[in-house]
């Protein structure tokens, strides 16, 4: 069988099944962008994984890091180890990398992604979500990083709640840690960066208690594109005019009986004058005319 060689690119946007937000791992920082920047390689026509060929001087730019020899020879032994697993069938493990090459006396990595991803990755008809891998780049915990998938994955929703519990499973935290802090160490800490761009720059959340405890926690997700149509639909509104005066109301009535009402004026005026009375204004006669 020929192996094909391709070299790592830099595309930008992942696609990538929801499903794999229920993946359980133990990936550190530099694991999980080497692992990300192969997704971002994958195409959405692929049929097969290609292998990667890709020197270390590449990946650094990719990574947009110099990434030292100690750090990459952890991550790689990270990436090929079977101790990845679903949570929907815990008993299958699986590693992330089928081929993992160095050539260190070329700086040369061939790698290539486990077969077992392709569920993930390839012919992604619905339910997946997109990633920038910019964005994933920025997020210097692996906490944020699992974070801003599960938060890509909701979206295209206005909100969505998750149980203690549920947080505990996906960010792979120990039960010994409290919810205090799960919130100091990953939710304050991502949310706040997430708010800085452009995808989430308007994330909220908002607890909920049982007895006394936090139990579960509420998304709120504002797309900037659903506040432009807001702020649109609001300075095209259909303002309300003002409501008209009584004397502005009569002199529109007037203006529209014109003839009538002129010559009933200047009757009830030439009257008033031979019976010696202050000849009325326009807006007494206009009233008392309204109601005859």
């Amino acid at each position: 069988m020929e192996i094909l060689l391709e070299n790592i690119n830099k595309r930008n946007v992942i696609r990538l099944a929801n499903s794999f937000n229920k993946i359980k791992h133990n990936l550190s920082i530099v694991a999980m962008d080497i692992l990300f920047s192969l997704f971002a390689n994958v195409r959405k026509e692929d049929e097969e994984f290609y292998n990667y060929e890709i020197t270390i001087n590449e990946l650094n730019r990719r990574l947009s890091r110099k990434i030292n020899k100690d750090s990459l020879k952890n991550a790689l032994e990270e990436l090929v180890k079977e101790n990845v697993y679903h949570l929907s069938n815990p008993e299958i493990k699986f590693s992330f990398l089928e081929i993992c090459e160095y050539r260190i006396s070329e700086s040369i990595l061939i790698i290539k992604l486990n077969d077992m991803l392709k569920e993930y990755l390839l012919h992604l008809n619905k339910e997946y979500m997109r990633l920038n891998f910019d964005t994933f780049l920025k997020l210097k915990s692996c906490y944020s990083k699992i974070l801003y998938c599960m938060l890509s994955q909701y979206k295209g929703m206005k909100s969505f709640e998750k149980s203690v519990e549920e947080l505990r499973n996906i960010l792979n935290i120990p039960n010994t840690f409290k919810y205090s802090n799960i919130k100091q160490r990953a939710l304050v800490p991502t949310l706040k960066i997430l708010r800085s761009m452009d995808e989430f720059n308007n994330l909220e959340f908002k607890e909920y208690k049982k007895v006394k405890s936090v139990n579960k926690i509420k998304f709120i997700i504002i797309e900037n594109r659903q506040i432009k149509v807001q702020l649109n639909a609001n300075k095209y509104k259909k303002k309300e005019k003002p409501k008209k005066s009584i004397y502005e109301s009569l002199n529109d009535w007037a203006k529209e009986n014109n003839n009538e009402v002129k010559n009933d004026y200047e009757n009830v005026n030439t009257y008033d004058s031979n019976q010696k009375v202050e000849p009325k204004d326009i807006h007494s006669f206009l009233a008392e005319w309204a109601k005859s």
